[in-house]
């Protein structure tokens, strides 16, 4: 079932890189789903692209959950990169947005 996921994981990325109306142009992540790697073509790069980034979360979290991570250790960090220069442009986490959901 892991590897469904993580093949079902890759899909989706692949149909996020071939849509050409968004910014990104490949993603990659850790065989645990607890990093993502978002490159993206700098230029078009805008804030709502970051929105990405919640899929990605709950792809990576669900992974984890079903993987036997604690609910309290499941974490998933996205980083979009400038495919140019590989300069961070944006950076986040699952427990990040968890923690700001709660204030």
């Amino acid at each position: 079932m892991l590897e469904q996921m993580r093949s079902s994981a890759q899909d989706a990325a692949d149909d996020l890189v071939a849509d050409e109306t968004n910014a990104v142009t490949a993603v990659e992540f850790d065989d645990a789903m607890t990093s993502f790697t978002v490159s993206v073509d700098g230029a078009r790069h805008g804030t709502l692209q970051s929105l990405l980034a919640l899929g990605f979360y709950l792809q990576g979290a669900l992974f984890q959950q079903f993987n036997g991570v604690s609910a309290d250790d499941i974490d998933v960090v996205v980083n979009f990169v400038d495919d140019a220069t590989g300069e961070v442009l944006d950076t986040g986490s699952y427990q990040e947005m968890r923690k700001n959901l709660q204030q």
